[in-house]
């Protein structure tokens, strides 16, 4: 899930899935960063 997540976030193409989750790339990056 991560994987997932993290890949889709960090090439952010037009997809389906990802339409439904648009949220800003940097912040997310920022908060798994500080996760991981």
């Amino acid at each position: 899930m991560s994987r997932e997540i993290l890949g889709s976030l960090l090439v952010p193409a037009p997809r389906k899935s990802s339409g439904t989750k648009k949220r800003p790339a940097p912040v997310v990056d920022e908060a798994y960063s500080r996760r991981w």
